[in-house]
Order: C-alpha cells, then sequence, then structure tokens
C-alpha cells in the first residue's frame, strides 16, 4: 500500500493503521522523568484534540509515564484524587507499579486526624 492509499485529506492521521498511530502517540506523550502528581494536574493537549485521539491515546500517556505522589502535611487528597482518577479510567492496577509514594515529615496533625477519621 503507497502512501497515497494511506493519506485522508480530511483526517489524514486516521487512515493510518492503528500500530502506527499508537507509536506516533507513544513518542509525542512519553516524559522523561517523573511527573508530579498534583490538584492541577493537566492531561495534554492531543488528548484533546478528538474523541477518537483521546480514547485510543489516553491509556497509553497514563501507562507510558512514570508518575510522583507526595504526601504534605498528612494531606493525601491528591492521593486520594489520583487513586480514583486511575481507577476510573481503568489503569489503577497498572499505574500503581508506575508511582513513587513519597510523604514529607510535618508537625500538622490535624490533616492526619482528619486522615484517619478521628476529626470532631
Amino acid at each position: 500500500m503507497g502512501f497515497a492509499a494511506l493519506y485522508n485529506k480530511t483526517r489524514p492521521s486516521y487512515s493510518l493503521p492503528a500500530e502506527l498511530r499508537l507509536l506516533i502517540y507513544e513518542l509525542v506523550s512519553t516524559e522523561e522523568g517523573r511527573i508530579a502528581v498534583t490538584k492541577d494536574l493537566n492531561e495534554p493537549a492531543l488528548l484533546s484534540v478528538s474523541m477518537q485521539i483521546r480514547m485510543e491515546a489516553r491509556k497509553l500517556w497514563y501507562l507510558s509515564n512514570r508518575w510522583s505522589v507526595k504526601i504534605v502535611d498528612f494531606d493525601a487528597s491528591v492521593a486520594f484524587a489520583w487513586g480514583h482518577h486511575t481507577a476510573h479510567i481503568g489503569i489503577y492496577q497498572h499505574i500503581d507499579k508506575a508511582t513513587c509514594w513519597t510523604a514529607e515529615e510535618s508537625d500538622n496533625m490535624s490533616n492526619l486526624g482528619a486522615w484517619l477519621g478521628w476529626t470532631n
């Protein structure tokens, strides 16, 4: 099959074989080092291009990168949100292996009490 047969003027990327599209998504979305998980974590712009690209590339973006979740002042809200988010898109059991979990020492016991359910 020649280049002309693969090229579609209205949607050039959709006419490529799925294997090639996935390779392109992986090359574009894989980042060096760990990505810090924060309350403001944004998915890459690539995932906003179209529903097809989002469906094909979203799990790949999460699974091809390494993540860092840091708990500060015993506030585990980001960690809980991360767990919920990755479970919602069906990758929690896989992403946990690529996530580095750390905690920073703190004297703020109110968040620890809330975390453990000891609040008044």
